[in-house]
């Protein structure tokens, strides 16, 4: 998975490059209906993409129960389709919004999280702030979408940073507010560290932006789930695709 490059087409499917178009706007406000419409139907489609290709080469067929884990994955996405758009309505309009691509060669698969949403589950979840490498968090960020005037002020920044773990093919920590913190920070001292507050699977799909996005996330987390899975091991817990 990795930030939307500047000069990459923009997941509201415009056709422009996104410098030219939602770089600046979150896509919740700068996007029209249509432009969102055609983002869940390709989301959609490529997520489907992935639920066929492992299907089709039966390469969950060692994990428990797999066909009525595939069947449960296609209607959640026939389930998601056939609903109307629907928001977070968690999420307050106009507040920050972090866009992040899962790039793949089955089709990429464009996510977006609520920032102040993950922010008031700090103390409803009474979470603890942790010390994070920052060479770590280097490894999963894009340099393409760092602005250089902001790199200066960020270095001076004391502020936590939001950390969510995702399911790549192990579970990984990806920054989702804080990339210019840690960029300054790394360019700095390559063996420091900063602070922040690490967000469960469970938790940070909550503040996923759009329903067609959780469902695919959730998808393609169990997805990885299924496919590492092994006799030898316990059964991993899965995501809901609800």
């Amino acid at each position: 998975m990795s930030s939307i490059g500047r000069n990459q087409l923009c997941p509201c499917g415009s056709g422009k490059k996104y410098k030219y178009c939602h770089i600046d706007k979150p896509l919740d406000l700068g996007a029209s209906m249509s432009e969102l419409n055609h983002l869940k139907n390709e989301v959609l489609k490529n997520i489907r993409g992935h639920v066929e290709i492992y299907d089709t080469r039966d390469m969950l067929s060692h994990f428990p129960n797999h066909k009525e884990l595939i069947q449960k994955m296609y209607q959640a996405i026939d389930r998601v389709s056939e609903l109307p758009l629907e928001r977070n309505p968690e999420h307050i309009p106009g507040t920050q919004i972090f866009n992040r691509v899962h790039s793949s060669a089955l089709g990429n698969i464009q996510f977006a999280w609520s920032v102040p949403i993950l922010e008031s589950f700090i103390k409803s979840h009474d979470l603890s702030l942790q010390d994070f490498k920052v060479a770590e968090l280097m490894n999963f960020i894009d340099p393409s979408v760092l602005v250089k005037d902001r790199l200066q002020h960020a270095a001076s920044n004391n502020e936590p940073v939001y950390v969510i773990e995702y399911q790549a093919i192990e579970l990984e920590r990806w920054a989702v507010d804080g990339n210019h913190r840690i960029a300054a920070r790394f360019a700095k001292d390559k063996e420091s560290k900063i602070k922040g507050y690490c967000f469960s699977e469970e938790l940070h799909m909550k503040a996923i932006m759009y329903d067609f996005m959780r469902v695919a996330y959730a998808i393609r987390a169990n997805i990885v789930k299924a496919f590492g899975y092994r006799d030898n091991k316990k059964l991993p817990t899965l995501l809901p695709m609800d």
